[in-house]
């Protein structure tokens, strides 16, 4: 197994925490996008 630089480790669980808390709140790709500011593409 490959070791990871820690900011790597960070970015996943950080990328964990938002793709989880998008589904407690049940959102659609296109209002999870809106939310955070993104284009819904």
């Amino acid at each position: 197994m490959t070791k990871q630089p820690p900011s790597a480790i960070r970015r996943a669980q950080l990328r964990n925490r938002i793709i989880n808390r998008i589904a407690e709140l049940d959102l659609k790709d296109f209002e999870a996008a809106e939310e955070l500011g993104f284009s819904p593409g």
